[in-house]
């Protein structure tokens, strides 16, 4: 587990998720922008998530939800899957402003 302590507020947007290879059926990854003042918290979810499946294509944007983030919260993404067996690169990004 990784949480970053952000410097400056913002409001976080546009989550965007991809992967490097096609997922096989039935697989899919729930990423979720998690946030809190201390490390111990930083793993409260947030509204701004998005689920990657194996159709059309592995990836997947929020760009609906967004998430106020204060001056030295602590920051990090959470990944859940159905199926974890096999690894997957992903490549995750958002903006904050």
């Amino acid at each position: 587990d990784v949480a970053l302590r952000w410097p400056q507020a913002c409001t976080a947007s546009n989550l965007r998720v991809s992967t490097d290879t096609t997922l096989p059926n039935n697989r899919n990854y729930t990423v979720t922008l998690t946030k809190g003042t201390t490390v111990a918290t930083a793993g409260a979810s947030t509204l701004l998530t998005c689920k990657v499946t194996a159709a059309p294509a592995p990836s997947c944007t929020d760009s609906t939800n967004t998430v106020t983030i204060s001056a030295n919260d602590f920051v990090a993404f959470k990944i859940v899957g159905n199926n974890t067996s096999n690894d997957v690169r992903m490549y995750i990004s958002a903006v904050c402003q």
